[in-house]
């Protein structure tokens, strides 16, 4: 892979990181980068001789520092010094746990990241959105130059095309997840409907944060003391009562999480049939993610009940997960492609330079030519002598333009670039572009060919 501005050698996108598979949470936490700490980062390694380019990816999971350079070993040494002198970790103690790839295997690491198939959960989506924020913060800093550009717009396409080309992302693979999507077939629309969270703990709190998602707007929060239940109940908008008063309050929700510690249950049959007499034949749903089990088993006897258990929801999140995991070849197939297709565009960056030089050398000499030869004309004359000789030009160079696009996109760039000189004459015109001049402000290629 080369850079518009340096024909001859390659500029490689490069990447050292760690994850969850390869650190343990305190020394992940300890080498994230969160926005201050990722620019002071970005701004050392872009001052560095060897580095072009950096971006910064920092995920729940993960830490990854993202580069481009012409030298990548001494690249790769430079973000591991870096990155221990901001962190305060030793340099050998990220190197023992990190991973550095370079070129086509950083790419499709990136690719794989976006697509979500490198996380804890196979398909969650909030990963595709940091990747997008690193790109951005990169480029907003003028961290990025067309070697990451593309590599982040081609993770982008990837994380699109995944998603909406496969089923990684449909189903939920939580507990508390798989619980909401369980009450929407109940339900179906969950807006207007009460939901009681049994238990203040992490489980009830991760239920009652999808259920919120899911546009419930009013919750009652049931607790033994008070106090966690009215800073969970001022979070979501509800109300508060305690455990020993629920069978006042039972018949004002339509759905019922529970997941509390209790030794014994919370919910008997005689007080939701209590509830039940009390909301005139409407439906209740009732989700025990506790363990032991909440909510007495003959409570799913009673008519207009729907009692699922932890076990009912564990066999949709297998079901969920079997189904993301089917899906991960087709996200493969579509990783592949996307590598392919980068690899070739940054193939075809090597005869950029070239293709711009044939094409500034015969439009100066048409220019020339079109001017001594149009000097008797009319200006209307003259407008079209000018217009006929682009157009001339165009068609004369469409045929040498597309095949040295080509070859350079199979690979064979620096070869053909010796001959081209040599035929046309090249060396002694303007000289080698800078990288500005090869690609567009959004870092897309020209169509030097058209």
């Amino acid at each position: 892979m080369t850079s518009s501005g340096a024909a001859d050698r390659d500029v490689v996108p490069l990447l050292v990181g760690v994850n969850h598979l390869t650190s343990n949470v305190e020394l992940r936490d300890k080498l994230l980068l969160k926005q201050e700490s990722a620019e002071r980062v970005r701004a050392t390694l872009l001052n560095h001789t060897d580095i072009d380019e950096v971006a910064v990816l920092s995920t729940c999971h993960r830490a990854e520092i993202h580069a481009a350079s012409q030298s990548p070993e001494k690249a790769g040494r430079a973000i591991l010094e870096t990155w221990s002198a901001h962190s305060g970790v030793a340099e050998s103690d990220i190197a023992e746990h990190a991973y550095s790839l370079r070129g086509e295997d950083a790419l499709r690491h990136l690719f794989r990241v976006s697509a979500s198939l490198d996380s804890i959960v196979i398909g969650e989506s909030q990963v595709f959105g940091q990747v997008k924020e690193a790109y951005e913060s990169a480029r907003s800093g003028s961290a990025i130059g067309i070697t990451l550009d593309r590599a982040f717009q081609s993770a982008i396409r990837v994380g699109k095309r995944v998603r909406t080309e496969t089923t990684i992302n449909e189903g939920a693979v939580s507990i508390s997840y798989a619980a909401v999507e369980l009450a929407r077939k109940i339900f179906g629309d969950l807006s207007g409907k009460t939901v009681g969270i049994i238990g203040s703990g992490e489980m009830g709190r991760l239920a009652a944060g999808h259920l919120q998602k899911a546009n419930v707007d009013h919750f009652v929060i049931f607790n033994r003391s008070a106090g966690s239940a009215q800073e969970l109940a001022a979070a979501l908008g509800g109300d508060v009562c305690l455990l020993d008063r629920i069978h006042e309050q039972l018949h004002r929700c339509d759905v019922v999480v529970s997941a509390t510690d209790a030794p014994g249950h919370v919910l008997t049959r005689e007080m939701v049939q209590t509830a039940l007499r009390a909301r005139s034949a409407a439906r209740l749903f009732l989700i025990d993610i506790s363990a032991p089990r909440d909510i007495e088993p003959a409570v799913g006897d009673l008519p207009n009940t729907y009692l699922f258990t932890i076990d009912d929801l564990k066999h949709v999140v297998r079901e969920n997960e079997q189904k993301r995991q089917d899906a991960v070849a087709d996200a493969n197939a579509i990783i592949e492609e996307e590598v392919v297709r980068a690899l070739t565009w940054y193939q075809g960056l090597q005869v950029r330079p070239l293709i711009q030089q044939l094409r500034h050398k015969y439009e100066r000499i048409a220019a020339d030519a079109t001017v001594a030869a149009s000097r008797n004309l009319s200006p209307e004359e003259q407008q079209r002598f000018e217009q006929f000789s682009r157009s001339l030009l165009k068609k004369f160079l469409h045929t040498p333009l597309t095949r040295l696009k080509e070859i350079g996109e199979e690979g064979n760039g620096k070869a053909v670039g010796y001959y081209a000189n040599e035929l046309f004459g090249l060396s002694n015109g303007s000289g080698p572009l800078q990288p500005d001049e090869a690609a567009s402000p959004s870092g897309e290629p020209h169509d030097d060919a058209d």
